[in-house]
Formats: C-alpha cells, sequence, structure tokens
C-alpha cells in the first residue's frame, strides 16, 4: 500500500524539526552543535517547534478529525440539509438585511468607491516612494519590501472591488488571499524598538527569517479552521488547538510586542472588505454589473491600466526632510 503525500511531507517535516530540536539541546547543555548550523539558539528552536509541530500535526490529522466528529458533529445530518440551510440563511438575514435593492446597491457601491479610492491612493504612494542606495544603507531591502506591499495592497483594493462588482465572491478571494503578503511586506519594517545608547539613537529590529516565521505562525490559527468551516463547533476547536500550538513561541519572543499588532491592524483592513464581499454573496446579493463573456487577457488589462494610472505622478526625495540619524541592529 501507497504512502500518502501527506504522509511524506508530515514525516520530513518533523524530522527536520526533531533534528533541530536536537542540535540546539545539544549545543545548550554542552555548547557543540552536531548539525553546525549557523543559527541563533533561540531561532533554532522556534524553528524546530513549529517543524515538528507542523509534522505532527499533519501525521495525525485523520485522528483529529475523528475525534471533532465524535465531540463535535455535524449539526445538518441530525436536522437535514434543508432544514440546516433554511436555518442559517434566515440567520443571515437577519444580521443585515437591506429591505430594498436601493439600499443593497448603495452600500456595495459605497464599498466599490471607498475600496478604488485606497487602491489609487496606495498606487500613487508606492509610486513616490524613494528607494535608499544599497552601498550607503545596509538595510535598503526593508524599504523595498515595503513598497512592495504597498504596491501590492493597492492592487488588491482596486482589483478586488472591480471584481466584486461583477463576482462577489472573487472579489472576497482577492482581499483574503493577499492580506499575509500585505500584512507582512508593510508591517515588518517598521517592527522593532527605539534605545539610546550614549545619546544615540540605535533602532533593534528582527531578522527577515523570524519576522517571516513570526508572520506564518500569526496566520496559522486563522487558515486551520477554512478545512471544517461547514462546521463552526469543529472549526472553533482547530482554532484554539492551533493557536495553544503557536502561542508558545510568541510568548517566548521578543518580536511579538512590535511585530503582531502590524500584522493585525493590516490584516484587519483587508478581511473587513473581503468579508463584506463574501457575506454579501453568501446573503444572495445580486451583482451590481451583469457578467459578461470578455477574455482573461482584456480583464487583466483593464486592471492593469487602473494600476498604471494610480502611479503616476513625481517621485519624491527624502533629502529635505529632517530626521534624526538612526542605526539600525538587527539580532
Amino acid at each position: 500500500m501507497a504512502i500518502p503525500p501527506r504522509r511524506w511531507v508530515g514525516y520530513a517535516l518533523l524530522a527536520a524539526g526533531l533534528s533541530l530540536l536536537f542540535d540546539t539541546l545539544t549545543f545548550l547543555r554542552t555548547n557543540w552543535s552536531p548539525l553546525h548550523i549557523p543559527m541563533y539558539a533561540e531561532n533554532e528552536l522556534a524553528i524546530g517547534y513549529v517543524l515538528a509541530v507542523v509534522g505532527a500535526v499533519l501525521l495525525l490529522a485523520p485522528t483529529l478529525i475523528r475525534m471533532l466528529d465524535r465531540y463535535a458533529p455535524d449539526p445538518s445530518m441530525k436536522m437535514g440539509a434543508q432544514l440546516a440551510q433554511r436555518s442559517v440563511d434566515d440567520h443571515r438575514q437577519l444580521l443585515f438585511s437591506p429591505k430594498s435593492v436601493f439600499a443593497r446597491k448603495g452600500a456595495s457601491w459605497l464599498i466599490v468607491a471607498l475600496g478604488v479610492l485606497v487602491g489609487l491612493l496606495a498606487l500613487s504612494m508606492s509610486g513616490q516612494r524613494w528607494i535608499p542606495d544599497r552601498a550607503r544603507d545596509p538595510y535598503w531591502y526593508k524599504s523595498c519590501i515595503q513598497t512592495a506591499g504597498i504596491l501590492v495592497l493597492g492592487m488588491t483594493f482596486v482589483a478586488g472591488s472591480l471584481l466584486g462588482t461583477r463576482n462577489r465572491r472573487h472579489g472576497a478571494l482577492v482581499f483574503l488571499t493577499c492580506t499575509p503578503f500585505v500584512a507582512f511586506c508593510i508591517g515588518y519594517p517598521d517592527a522593532g524598538y527605539l534605545a539610546w545608547v550614549k545619546g544615540d539613537g540605535i533602532f533593534y529590529s528582527p531578522f527577515l527569517r523570524i519576522a517571516l516565521g513570526l508572520t506564518l505562525l500569526f496566520f496559522v490559527p486563522f487558515v486551520v479552521p477554512l478545512f471544517a468551516i461547514r462546521n463552526k463547533k469543529r472549526a472553533t476547536y482547530l482554532f484554539l488547538i492551533s493557536a495553544a500550538l503557536v502561542s508558545p513561541v510568541f510568548v517566548r519572543s521578543q518580536w511579538s510586542a512590535s511585530l503582531l499588532p502590524r500584522l493585525a491592524g493590516w490584516s484587519a483592513l483587508l478581511v473587513a472588505f473581503g468579508l463584506f464581499w463574501l457575506g454579501t454573496n453568501n446573503w444572495g446579493w445580486p451583482p451590481l454589473l451583469a457578467p459578461r463573456p470578455t477574455s482573461r487577457r482584456s480583464r487583466l488589462g483593464s486592471v492593469f491600466a487602473t494600476c498604471v494610472a494610480g502611479q503616476t505622478g513625481p517621485r519624491l526625495n527624502e533629502k529635505g526632510v529632517a530626521r534624526p540619524a538612526l542605526k539600525q541592529r538587527q539580532f
């Protein structure tokens, strides 16, 4: 009997995680690293813990699903599909039920106008940002990452809002899919804390790999419940289990206080628009514009033309801006 790919990936992640944990513990006890991995002990311990947990979850996924089915069975199996769907629809209509078609279209067009306005503003800001010199600034890549994040933020708002006028579900998927990338790119460059040493300001910031790992762990509790989205109790259990598994890393990390609020803030902005389009699609709101059979090349061309138009404007030079001289350090 062939082993499924899920188990192969689980075994590989578990073996890698246990190897990193063994190497870290050996180094902490004997000051000797068997694997000779060029990494700080704290970072290696966090990465090994994450890999081991993810591998164990992949291997134990069928068992966890059976346990969740036992303690949180699907309610539609007891009451019937039609009755369950009717109760869910009634509940959604009670949450937000405009009585007229005019009110629905007015609210939707308002969200479209707001999304396009935010998108064009972000595209204009990304086109006017000044890229520092690589030879003079050793942390030039932070500005590049933030500029890319603002650019993707503008494209997300423009593309998601325009797609939402004809297909609400597709517009929601654009917002929700781009949320992790945008939140990381915009939030990471400013993460850290300022310390004053002998009158000089030193800005301590995390390494790129540490910030990327913390970002992935931050979104794990929100992605895992999507595999059981049809069952609210099961999704709640999966969220609590995954949050409990990743919380020790955030408790021990010194960068959680500065990175997590930025990730949460930028994610909330995109998720709010995505949930609006997804919720109105589930409530049965009709599309603002009738779908028309256009080619994919034409749709991509229209979105690209809008994004290029939003980036027009002169570039700003930071030489005239008075800023205190700060040093940056990463560890």
